[in-house]
């Protein structure tokens, strides 16, 4: 049984992951916690402990509207990478 201290909200979010000022690939964010969240299938290889920028936001929605918060990879496989939040946010 998987111990968590937030629970996971199924999401087909769009995300932007920006490194050093840019956007370093895109992805689609699969779940969600007040802690995380996984993504699947980044364009770009990422690694265990790379810190990242994150901006969240729904298709359709006009930039003001998508949340940007900073995030560490924590694991990665084959398909899903999960991020784990630097930054508290409120969901």
């Amino acid at each position: 049984m998987e111990s968590r201290l937030h629970p996971r909200e199924h999401v087909d979010l769009n995300v932007s992951l920006i490194r050093q000022g840019g956007v370093l690939a895109s992805a689609k964010a699969v779940d969600l916690s007040k802690g995380g969240l996984a993504i699947e299938d980044p364009a770009v290889p990422l690694s265990k402990g790379q810190i990242l920028d994150v901006k969240l936001s729904t298709a359709g929605q006009p930039r003001r509207k998508s949340l940007r918060v900073r995030a560490m990879v924590i694991h990665t496989d084959s398909k899903r990478v999960g991020l784990m939040f630097a930054d508290r946010i409120q969901l």
